[in-house]
């Protein structure tokens, strides 16, 4: 007597097919957050950046004046402040207003004159710089600069 047995079909079945599928939908999912969370640093991190050499670059404009530049723009700044009560003096000498709104960034300035044990000739300069990510959350970054009447200056 002869026994036919069915032919045995190879490939996978419809259960493993699923799982496979569910898977690499699972790795695809955290490959692609992880890719989203390094673009936000990877934006972050630009964004402070860039920050930080505009702060550096205001400095070091400030250090090019003479002292007489010093002192008009110390009294400049405290008219500002003086006149226009709970609005910071916001005109940078190495950005325009135009490239400030530009980068959603706004920058306030202030200054003043440090005197201490009869000493005179030290104006400090206390620089900030604010913007927004694209999430909304609010930054800060910020310099202090003193210049001195003898050209020496400390950040």
């Amino acid at each position: 007597m002869h026994y036919i047995y069915p032919k045995r079909v190879e490939g996978f079945t419809l259960i493993e097919t699923v799982i496979a599928v569910f898977v690499m939908s699972v790795v695809i999912s955290a490959g692609l957050m992880s890719l989203n969370q390094v673009n936000r640093l990877s934006e972050k991190s630009r964004e402070q950046a860039l920050a930080d050499f505009y702060l550096r670059a205001e400095c070091e404009q400030l250090r090019a004046l003479d002292w007489e530049e010093v002192q008009v723009l110390t009294q400049t700044i405290n008219q500002y402040e003086n006149s226009n009560s709970g609005d910071a003096y916001s005109v940078l000498r190495s950005l325009t207003a135009d490239r400030l709104s530009e980068l959603n960034m706004t920058a306030a300035i202030k200054s003043s004159t440090l005197s201490s044990s009869g000493e005179t000739g030290k104006n400090i300069f206390h620089i900030t710089l604010n913007w927004s990510d694209n999430s909304g959350q609010l930054h800060e970054e910020s310099r202090l600069l003193i210049i001195t009447e003898g050209g020496l200056s400390a950040q």
